[in-house]
């Protein structure tokens, strides 16, 4: 039979509450097998070389490691210190952000696994002594490891939306109602409706613009808190949309209300930004371009008094509720 494994993570008090550390310990106890006991210490911080080895020997554990997290470069990384029979050892890895936290937290219990040397039948094991208590810096009791809440999938966007037309009239003011549905990698699918209300002077004449669009966005840069949502992200989008232009104006008579309206296709490209302010609720906003598939222009009887322009800047802020 094998010596028992003892294994000894030790974590900072910060990293001890990130998602991952809730599948480490298990699955590293898997991966060493029946006869391995893997415990997860909370730690001021994590200690020097020395401080570590002491511990170490008073558990008389068969390997002590130091695991730390850090986000860097849209991605998360796992750096592991590991001290064995042959010294000390160091390894790291690096996720997508994409990664759902329980498989970052499994990678991580089987890389701890990999770096505990094979253990020897107990008949040859080395003579042991009666573990003392650990030192002063360690907490006298491993913490319960978090759970890992469930991620949201479907967000609904509310938003103020206002547009400023480029060499025309295509300014306006009104507001935007969105679904978005998410995926593991953070990549949604949008569909929206909307409407802003504006003002062609030349004709004097008020402009009621309607679309409903369909899109998508990817995230380019995102910032992960210790409960697994982001609480910063950065992205692009872009939609389909159908446009409707409908124009009123009112002349000096009780009866001559004149309206008019079209339909025409269009597409946006927007920088969005999202700052969540609790898990399941976000500020978001986004600027870009609107563009229209066509000029639309104003006439007053048969004169041409003014265009809606096909470009159009366009800017949003508003709230988003994530279920």
């Amino acid at each position: 039979m094998l010596t028992p494994a003892l294994v000894i993570i030790l974590v900072s008090a910060a990293d001890a509450r990130a998602p991952e550390m809730a599948t480490v310990a298990a699955s590293a106890a898997e991966a060493l097998g029946p006869n391995a006991s893997v415990i997860v210490r909370e730690v001021a911080q994590l200690p020097s070389d020395a401080d570590a080895e002491q511990l170490e020997e008073v558990l008389s554990a068969t390997a002590i490691v130091e695991l730390s997290w850090s986000d860097f470069a849209m991605r998360r990384r796992a750096r592991l210190h590991a001290h064995v029979r042959i010294g000390w050892r160091d390894r790291e890895l690096t996720f997508d952000p994409g990664d759902p936290a329980a498989e970052r937290g499994y990678a991580v219990g089987f890389a701890v696994a990999a770096l505990v040397p094979p253990q020897k039948p107990e008949g040859k094991s080395e003579p042991s002594h009666t573990p003392g208590p650990p030192p002063a810096w360690v907490n006298p009791a491993p913490r319960p490891s978090p759970r890992v809440a469930p991620r949201s999938f479907f967000a609904v966007d509310l938003v103020v939306k206002a547009s400023s037309g480029v060499a025309g009239y295509a300014g306006g003011l009104g507001g935007e109602l969105a679904t978005r549905a998410f995926n593991p990698a953070g990549l949604s699918a949008r569909l929206a409706v909307g409407a802003r209300l504006g003002e062609i002077a030349p004709a004097r004449a008020s402009a009621l613009t309607t679309w409903a669009g369909l899109g998508f966005s990817v995230p380019l840069l995102s910032r992960i808190a210790t409960d697994g949502a982001a609480t910063f992200e950065l992205g692009l989008r872009a939609d389909l949309l159908l446009l409707r232009h409908a124009f009123a104006r009112s002349a000096r008579g009780p009866d001559t209300v004149s309206r008019d309206s079209r339909w025409i296709p269009g597409v946006d490209l927007m920088a969005e930004g999202t700052l969540a302010v609790a898990r399941d609720a976000a500020v978001v906003g986004a600027v870009g371009a609107e563009y229209a598939f066509g000029a639309t222009r104003v006439f007053v009887g048969d004169s041409a008094v003014a265009t809606v322009p096909r470009l159009r800047f366009v800017f949003e802020l508003g709230l988003r509720a994530r279920f």
